[in-house]
């Protein structure tokens, strides 16, 4: 239904407007945009999605790019992959490559789903991912099947206007903060 897409994609984007938010719309950490978008899907203790990768913030063009594409991809998995069944599992994984230029490599891996041996026709979701990403952030997207499951690859080169690789603690001006 497209109606209920749409309402899904302003919520994901309401999640990351809340987390901008409460760094007055500087910044906002990659893991909180990706556990934001990954928690309505979540069971078993989140025994079904692991999260895992180094401190990297989020300018706020980034982080409601991010925030769309972690919703498209999840809502994709409960549709039609691996959060579609019991047993499937999604891995989402990023790491800091290359000094010059450094780049973010963000990786969604899904197990365990329905077998799929080469992806649906073209929609919305694959186009907002690869074209925003390449786009918006000067970087790139790969979908594809891999061993039978859903792959997303996305590089972003690093650039100060969308991403810094550091913590949130580390921010400027951010030192005496309390931690909640």
């Amino acid at each position: 239904d497209v109606k209920r897409e749409l309402i899904g994609r302003f919520h994901a984007l309401g999640h990351t407007h809340d987390l901008l938010s409460q760094t007055g719309w500087s910044e906002a950490p990659l893991r909180d945009v990706v556990m934001a978008e990954m928690a309505p899907h979540a069971t078993g203790g989140g025994a079904n999605v692991t999260v895992d990768g180094p401190p990297v913030m989020l300018k706020p063009q980034a982080a409601l790019l991010f925030s769309l594409v972690v919703h498209e991809l999840s809502t994709n998995a409960a549709k039609y992959g691996a959060l579609s069944v019991a047993d499937g599992r999604i891995s989402v994984a990023w790491t800091i490559v290359g000094d010059r230029p450094t780049r973010l490599d963000f990786n969604w891996v899904e197990q365990g789903g329905p077998h799929i041996d080469h992806l649906p026709r073209r929609g919305f979701g694959s186009e907002l991912i690869e074209r925003g990403i390449r786009f918006e952030l000067q970087g790139e997207a790969t979908l594809e099947a891999v061993d039978g499951c859903l792959h997303c690859r996305i590089i972003v080169p690093a650039d100060p206007e969308h991403l810094a690789f550091r913590s949130p603690q580390d921010r400027p001006g951010m030192e005496e903060a309390a931690s909640c």
